[in-house]
């Protein structure tokens, strides 16, 4: 699955995005996506919808990886990166 690279750009960027916004990445619909948050509390298999008041935000490391895309700084030999201070 592939999405377009201004939006693999935005969610790279960011650490969390709203439900729109990774349901656009997927190629899904909105209301297929508020759908499958609310009844099952993911987004997508193995992309966790977090609730945070009355929003529903998306993680984007596991966006990214359901769509197979990798940015330098999650490696995988570097998954979880440390900012290094000189």
């Amino acid at each position: 699955m592939t999405a377009p690279a201004d939006i693999l750009e935005e969610l790279s960027s960011q650490t969390v995005v709203d439900v729109e916004t990774a349901a656009d990445a997927l190629g899904v619909g909105r209301t297929l996506a508020y759908e499958s948050v609310r009844e099952h509390g993911r987004l997508a298999e193995g992309v966790p919808a977090i609730r945070v008041g009355r929003l529903w935000k998306i993680p984007t490391r596991p966006l990214l990886r359901v769509l197979g895309y990798t940015p330098p700084t999650l490696s995988a030999q570097n998954p979880d990166p440390v900012e290094v201070k000189s």
